[in-house]
């Protein structure tokens, strides 16, 4: 596409930094509309006994200076903030179609349940997955966080069904998305004919 190496840098970057921020401000609304976040036994059901009111302050604090920290290497790279707001707006309707795509298998697949709790799961396992290292594409992790999260909801069983699903749907369309741009020629690049 002709981008130099420091376009690049700068877009992983920025993508790496967004991502999450902006699947984990769905999977917020998403457990908002649930009312999962004013239960009150759901909390001590999600989070371990030793993940305090002061540990989750500090991840609070962490997210505000990793967004301002975004905006800041943004500004200085020169990107503007319409860009960087298209961005946003384009990650969160992604995660948003996708966490609706998952409350809709669930739908089909585990029964009556509660679909913005299902799709509150699926993005902050979704985002877990992305965080910890070592794990390609979040496999395992995103699944076992899932069940854990969605078990609040659906038995156990259609939890897992559910994680297995949505693994192989993500990953039939990664594979649909590759063979789309690989199929399709970027502007200013030349068509090849014949390899």
């Amino acid at each position: 596409a002709g981008w130099s190496h420091r376009s690049t840098l700068m877009a992983t970057t920025l993508e790496i930094i967004s991502l999450p921020l902006a699947a984990g401000l769905v999977a917020l609304i998403a457990f908002t509309l649930s009312g999962a976040l004013s239960s009150v036994g759901l909390p001590d059901a999600l989070l371990p006994p030793e993940v305090t009111s002061v540990a989750g302050a500090l991840g609070l604090a962490l997210i505000c200076l990793t967004v301002l920290g975004a905006v800041k290497l943004a500004r200085r790279w020169g990107i503007a903030a319409t860009s960087l707001a298209a961005m946003a707006a384009l990650e969160i309707v992604f995660f948003a179609a996708s966490a609706a795509l998952i409350a809709g298998m669930a739908m089909a697949a585990a029964g009556p349940a509660d679909l913005p709790m299902i799709a509150a799961a699926y993005l902050a396992s979704w985002v877990v997955g992305f965080v910890v290292p070592g794990a390609p594409g979040g496999i395992g992790v995103r699944e076992a966080t899932f069940v854990h999260l969605a078990a609040a909801t659906v038995s156990t069983p259609a939890a897992l069904a559910l994680a297995i699903l949505a693994r192989l749907v993500t990953t039939l369309g990664d594979l649909w998305f590759t063979l789309f741009a690989n199929a399709s020629t970027l502007p200013g690049t030349a068509v090849r004919n014949g390899g």
